[in-house]
């Protein structure tokens, strides 16, 4: 058995041209995320839902970081999600503590928000399954709101309102500003784009009144 070769400064350039491609990618994710979870909160605020709560896996850092986004925009209005409308879980798919959460969530709550914002649109439909056993309408009296506008949310009977991330876009402007880097050295700058987040209204949300508008100024 031959010793194993080293790495050619060609395959050297490859893989850091990989790695550096997956950190601009990782951070085109967070802050589309983050914008994604203010458009997630305007939404429901403009409908005029006040009392708002997160469901979200707490172990993703890109579901966190939507979360941060509710956050940020909730706090600028001066109304803080309550901290007992914070709920975390960890897991996804097979391994998902999402459906027992909401459960223990729901069974245990002196008072629910009238919406929550969840981290995708599994989430939210493990949310609006454990309502539905409790007798707890979605959105009669729960409104929800998912991310991803994945295949899920377009499922008739759940008709989901959900931020669409755009995926293809984020990995193609990534890809294109390290092209950038590699064809143009000599030109040194740092870019951060925002790719601003779309929401795919559908009827998983109730409007209440009155509906305040949003100060423009709050809006960064």
């Amino acid at each position: 058995m031959g010793e194993p070769q080293e790495q050619t400064v060609a395959e050297k350039l490859c893989e850091q041209e990989r790695t550096l491609l997956r950190a601009r990618r990782a951070e085109m994710e967070a802050l589309a995320g983050d914008k994604c979870g203010e458009e997630a909160a305007a939404h429901l605020w403009k409908k005029g839902h006040r009392k708002i709560g997160i469901f979200y896996q707490k172990d993703f850092l890109v579901k966190a970081i939507r979360m941060k986004g509710v956050l940020d925009f909730l706090g600028r209005q001066e109304a803080p999600v309550r901290a007992a409308w914070i709920v975390g879980f960890n897991g996804q798919g097979p391994t998902s503590e999402a459906s027992a959460a909401a459960e223990r969530f729901l069974r245990g709550a002196k008072e629910i928000p009238s919406a929550f914002v969840c981290g995708n649109d599994e989430d939210a439909l493990h949310l609006i399954e454990a309502a539905e056993r409790q007798g707890i309408r979605v959105p009669g009296d729960l409104s929800v709101v998912g991310f991803d506008n994945s295949d899920i949310a377009q499922l008739k009977k759940i008709s989901l309102t959900s931020v669409d991330h755009p995926s293809f876009e984020i990995g193609e402007k990534a890809a294109n500003i390290l092209l950038d880097k590699i064809f143009h050295p000599e030109i040194r700058f740092v870019t951060h784009t925002i790719i601003a987040p779309s929401l795919v209204e559908r009827s998983s949300v109730r409007s209440l009144e009155p509906a305040a508008p949003i100060p423009p100024s709050t809006l960064l």
